[in-house]
């Protein structure tokens, strides 16, 4: 996986120095026709059926979340609602009116967890800057976190 560098301000303290950070740089996005099309060539079932029990299984999920179930996926890990509630002094004061955020939480396996863990990381090439050296390219360089493009001003008029 690639990574770039950043610089990030303290978010608790304004004044510190800004310090680099490795950041995750994500290449691609990957969709549900690409993850059906390696199953489908991974085996011996056709896309449009791999992708119909894709399709059906994500159609069915927010069913069993919103009843409270637990969704286990083997290796993969597991899926439940989690929501966040204002406090109250007294038991018989707490309503369903207090939930004031849901979220869906995932778990991963401890198998997916140690395959995971084996990912290697390298840095992603920095943008042309005519410096030979990557560690010397500022992080405003690196991919994704280019700067804004100045208007010319010749073309405002």
């Amino acid at each position: 996986m690639l990574y770039q560098v950043r610089k990030f301000a303290n978010p608790t303290n304004e004044n510190d120095l800004k310090v680099f950070h490795a950041s995750p740089f994500w290449e691609r996005e990957v969709g549900l026709r690409d993850i059906s099309d390696e199953i489908s060539h991974a085996s011996s079932i056709n896309i449009a059926d791999v992708r119909a029990v894709i399709e059906s299984f994500l159609y069915h999920m927010p069913a069993h979340l919103m009843n409270g179930d637990v969704i286990r996926l083997d290796d993969f890990g597991i899926f439940k609602l989690k929501f966040h509630a204002v406090g109250k002094e007294k038991e018989e004061d707490v309503r369903a009116s207090d939930i004031n955020h849901i979220a869906i939480n995932f778990r991963p396996s401890p198998i997916l967890m140690h395959k995971i863990g084996l990912v290697k990381f390298s840095r992603a090439s920095p943008v042309v800057t005519g410096k030979s050296d990557p560690d010397e390219v500022p992080a405003e360089e690196t991919p994704g976190t280019e700067a804004p493009q100045q208007e010319n001003p010749s073309e405002n008029g």
